[in-house]
């Protein structure tokens, strides 16, 4: 993923200009060039607020000792004050309280450092709102949760449409050794599996050797696998417009063509 690489940031605070020297991580030899840092309509303050959140994000990376030293203390406070807000839950609850995070922590110390204020005088005010933050994190973290127990959606980290089994899904589930085969109609959103809207099975999958196999048939022929994830996948629909895989024995665990049933 391409960032801008940041040679040296000016922050003109007598006429409230930044201007940035950066060049574009993906192409080489790197070219640097200068740049003013403005979005139109914004005053200066904002535009360094949104100057520290894109380097909290990663969009911008590197500076001068200020800027390096700043970045540091910003991700130390992360570190030990801010252990519920994550990138990681976000995605898993499709929610976006990481870069809220980001705009608070550049509101209340990355600007006032840029412009030499005095912000760590009402540090423990500070500290009140980082702490009120994660706690309303940690608090809609939780009811999502509840959310997706009560409907019965799980966090999907990796799907593929089955070429052993066709019109079905092969889900591997986030933070669970478990896989997940089930109808289309369960996985009409990306990255959340919805089991309640279809027919859905799960079977204990370690290492992804299953998903492999389920999926794209690799190690179909090559693994153990219990004859018992066959007679459930089967529990989903045995009927099937095609049986791709020759050397299987699809009719051993109750498929069927979808012709032969017509007939």
């Amino acid at each position: 993923m391409s960032y801008y690489k940041l040679k040296y940031a000016s922050i003109d605070k007598k006429n409230k200009e930044i201007t940035l020297t950066v060049a574009d991580s993906s192409v080489r030899p790197l070219y640097y060039f200068k740049s003013p840092y403005h979005a139109e309509g914004q005053d200066f303050r904002d535009d360094l607020k949104d100057f520290v959140v894109s380097m909290l994000n990663g969009n911008i990376q590197g500076g001068q000792s200020k800027i390096r030293q700043l970045m540091s203390f910003l991700r130390h406070t992360m570190e030990w004050s801010c252990k519920e807000t994550s990138l990681d839950k976000d995605f898993k609850y499709k929610v976006s309280r990481l870069n809220g995070l980001y705009e608070l922590l550049a509101t209340e110390i990355g600007v006032p450092t840029l412009l030499g204020e005095p912000w760590s005088e009402h540090q423990t005010e500070v500290n009140a709102k980082i702490a009120a933050y994660e706690a309303e994190s940690k608090a809609l973290y939780e009811a999502k949760q509840k959310e997706f127990d009560d409907a019965g959606i799980k966090p999907v980290c990796s799907a593929y449409s089955s070429d052993v089994f066709p019109g079905f899904i092969v889900l591997a589930l986030k933070d669970e050794d478990t896989l997940a085969v089930c109808e289309k109609a369960c996985y009409e959103h990306l990255g959340l599996l919805e089991s309640k809207k279809g027919k859905c099975v799960f079977v204990h999958d370690d290492g992804y050797k299953l998903f492999h196999a389920l999926g794209y048939g690799r190690l179909l022929h090559e693994i153990e696998i219990d004859d018992a994830v066959f007679t459930e996948i089967a529990k989903i629909t045995n009927v099937m417009k095609e049986l791709p895989y020759p050397n299987f024995d699809y009719k051993k665990y109750g498929f069927v063509l979808e012709q032969e049933v017509a007939a």
